[in-house]
This record gives structure tokens, sequence and C-alpha cells, in this order.
């Protein structure tokens, strides 16, 4: 079951690193920033006519591929620079000083905001994210690329679950 285009999809930008370091390498082994998308809808949501920017002027600065998003499920994008190295990096790099990224959905007609996020510094990685997915903005305590931001205790001790899934 897919979202009817023309409704608001339960997209959102839920977890970014601006200045990343050590964290997370990309396929081709560089350390690059990095943007985190969730679905938080019930449905599958295609991302053909969405788009991510890090320019409130130009909300069109890059296309996302046309592909679909499970219900709770993540996307991670490189904002690199760097399309050569997959339909999965951005045309555009994160400001490490802070700045804006927009998540939109649009035709070559109109285009609408979906949901965006601004912020200040950040510093070497560290991410910054939505807790619970989808929720309020935070200084993540571990980063989580491509997984649940959600934290579980056990015996006492935080942990951050390396995959969460519902499968049959």
């Amino acid at each position: 079951q897919f979202r009817v285009i023309g409704s608001k999809p339960r997209l959102f930008v839920n977890e970014l690193m601006a200045a990343n370091d050590t964290t997370l390498r990309d396929p081709d082994g560089e350390a690059e920033d990095w943007i985190e998308i969730y679905n938080g809808d019930s449905v599958s949501i295609g991302l053909g006519s969405c788009y991510l920017s890090d320019n409130f002027s130009n909300a069109r600065k890059w296309k996302f591929p046309d592909t679909t998003i499970a219900a709770g499920n993540f996307l991670l994008i490189w904002a690199d620079e760097d399309s050569n190295q997959g339909p999965l990096h951005a045309m555009f790099k994160l400001s490490r000083d802070g700045e804006r990224v927009g998540l939109y959905r649009g035709d070559s007609v109109s285009i609408a905001l979906i949901d965006t996020v601004s912020f200040g510094y950040q510093q070497t990685d560290v991410s910054y994210g939505r807790m619970p997915d989808g929720g309020g903005w935070q200084i993540m305590p571990r980063a989580t690329p491509g997984y649940s931001n959600v934290l579980t205790t056990v015996s006492g001790n935080t942990l951050t679950p390396n995959r969460f899934a519902l499968e049959q």
C-alpha cells in the first residue's frame, strides 16, 4: 500500500552529521556528511517526487532517486557533492557551523515543504537527531545512521540497538 499523491507524507529529516570524521564511511570508504530520512507513516512512500536542500531559495537542489522507503524505515543520504558515487549522494555538503535542511515534495509547477531542521555548530563525530524518531531534536548520545534513534535500557545500561525490525 502506498500513500496517495497530494497528501502530506509522514517523512522526517531524522538525524544528521555535519562533521563526520570517523563515525561512518560511505561505500567508497570516505567519511562524508550524512542525512537520515525516516518514514513515520504506516505505508510505504515513494520518494521520486521529493527533494532535499540546504538552500531554501532552491528547494529542488537535489532530487531523490526513484526509490521507495518502507513504513517505519530509514534512508541514509550522503551530503558530499559527489553524485558520481551513486544515486544517494546529494549535490551539497552540510556546514558544521550550522544551517537549515529542508525535505520537499513537488512537481515542475509547485513544491511544498514536508519537514525542515535548523541546526547550529556541530562537533566532529556527533550527530543531531530526533528523539524518539520523528520527535524533538537533540544532540545524540550515539549516532544511529540508518537505524532508530530510540535507546533501550537493559540491566541499567543504555544500549542502542544495531537494528530493529518487525518481520513475519
